[in-house]
């Protein structure tokens, strides 16, 4: 409230710092400072309403949160629970080793490490999760050891 009333448009509240700006900044910021890093329909009018808010705070003591700032708009990859997804279609992806899949021949171990891979805590993709399993239960009883190959029709299948 009182960062509304510092930069506000209301004459009676406002600093000296306040005074050199033209359109009010309150009607960009919300109760909360670190809502303004979010504010503005592009990134140069957030950056424009961020900066001169950070330019008022700085006359009162409050420095600038660069950092924070450029980690509030920098994009990680998008995951949850274990899924990546994609923020374009919303569909789950299922990314194994590179490495397992490119092998000549498969292990047991490396059919059980394929089948891991598919982490499904939610259940969206159930069917695939019982197929891996299968295939893998078929691994166990082909081979002996967790290092032996397993029948090239089912690593095909992996």
């Amino acid at each position: 409230i009182a960062l509304h009333k510092t930069l506000g448009p209301d004459d009676s509240h406002k600093s000296t710092a306040a005074t050199d700006y033209q359109e009010p900044v309150s009607s960009h910021v919300g109760i909360y400072v670190d809502d303004t890093h979010a504010r503005g329909e592009t990134k140069e009018e957030a950056l424009y309403y961020a900066d001169r808010l950070d330019s008022g705070l700085a006359s009162h003591g409050f420095g600038s949160n660069a950092i924070k700032r450029l980690l509030s708009w920098a994009h990680d990859p998008s995951t949850y629970l274990g899924y990546l997804y994609s923020h374009d279609s919303l569909s789950v992806i299922f990314e194994p080793a590179e490495g397992l899949l490119s092998s000549k021949g498969l292990s047991r171990r490396q059919c059980f490490k394929i089948a891991m891979a598919f982490y499904d805590p939610l259940g969206l993709g159930v069917e695939y999760a019982v197929a891996l399993r299968a295939m893998v239960r078929e691994a166990c009883s082909s081979s002996v050891g967790w290092d032996d190959l397993v029948e090239s029709s089912l690593a095909a299948k992996l």
